[in-house]
């Protein structure tokens, strides 16, 4: 541990990049990692009773996909993009990305965003706070995103290129929290 926490101490990166981070055809796996990191981050500190692992069990009838909030669909939001490079760019963001059941991938994944939303209520801490109900009764929650300064934002109506901008930033947050070295002087049992 004191070997990991020296090496990540000295690590002159930091996570300003990731406002410009998405998805390409080179690193799906790295996207799914770190998708999959900061969603069991979640999960841990919820306690939901997942783990990372169960988001790489591949035994699973159903294993977990990057599902894009948008569907792949550049005439839905010809009134925010001019050309289909910029709306592509924009949907391959890593803010525009969460971790699903390949079925449900496979059942809602074309669907609009408005369309998909009630559905994301039902799944993983990151896919439910879309919803505005991740914000009602819900104090666990509500506490994690006051305690840690996260800049989490419910959208009920429409998934935009400002929104992506948005939740880019939440995941860079949760970033820096997930691989911040001094976690790894905390409990072993917090992914």
């Amino acid at each position: 541990r004191n070997t990991l926490i020296s090496w990540l101490e000295k690590q002159e990166e930091s996570f300003d990049a990731m406002h410009h981070f998405r998805l390409t055809k080179r690193n799906r796996k790295h996207i799914f990692f770190i998708l999959a990191r900061i969603t069991a981050w979640l999960d841990s500190q919820l306690e939901t009773g997942k783990t990372i692992v169960d988001y790489y069990d591949y035994f699973l009838r159903h294993p977990y996909q990057v599902e894009h909030i948008w569907p792949d669909d550049f005439e839905q939001h010809t009134n925010e993009f001019e050309h289909p490079y910029e709306f592509e760019y924009y949907r391959n963001k890593v803010g525009g990305l969460l971790l699903l059941p390949r079925d449900f991938n496979a059942n809602f994944g074309a669907m609009p965003y408005k369309e998909k939303l009630e559905h994301y209520y039902a799944q993983n801490p990151l896919a439910s706070s879309l919803h505005p109900n991740a914000y009602k009764n819900n104090p666990r929650f509500l506490k994690l995103v006051e305690e840690f300064s996260l800049p989490f934002k419910c959208y009920p109506c429409e998934y935009t290129k400002e929104s992506f901008d948005e939740r880019q930033e939440l995941y860079r947050r949760l970033a820096e929290i997930v691989w911040n070295p001094s976690r790894l002087y905390e409990s072993t049992n917090d992914i």
